[in-house]
């Protein structure tokens, strides 16, 4: 599961988390993304531009505890950069496992303020 908050003072809140389905080492990636129309940047195809990307340290050097066998979590601010219109952001995340494979993949779908889509 992955979310975003609103912005507030040049960031946005952000989460993921995972209810693991067996054994680690995982690995996630957390991407802030803004979605950009056709035409924006005279580019003619509507495209994703990654604005921030967070990698949480779920690869423990140790033993899982109880409460991180049964959830991994991790909630982090990320800083919205000069020229991203906050209006357009989502977050997008992964989990892989020791081999590399995608086990899990998610996005944000979020209402933009004021509830229309």
């Amino acid at each position: 599961r992955v979310a975003h908050g609103l912005p507030l003072n040049g960031y946005v809140g952000t989460s993921i988390s995972l209810s693991p389905a067996g054994r680690g080492p995982w690995r996630a990636w957390l991407l802030l993304v803004e979605a950009l129309p056709a035409g924006t940047e005279g580019s003619p195809v509507a495209r994703h531009l990654v604005r921030a990307a967070f990698n949480p340290p779920w690869d423990l050097p140790r033993a899982p505890t109880a409460a991180e066998r049964q959830r991994l979590w991790e909630s982090r601010p990320l800083r919205i950069p000069e020229g991203a219109d906050p209006g357009r952001l989502k977050v997008v995340g992964w989990v892989e496992d020791a081999q590399g494979r995608i086990r899990a993949i998610a996005e944000s779908r979020c209402l933009p303020v004021g509830g229309k889509q």
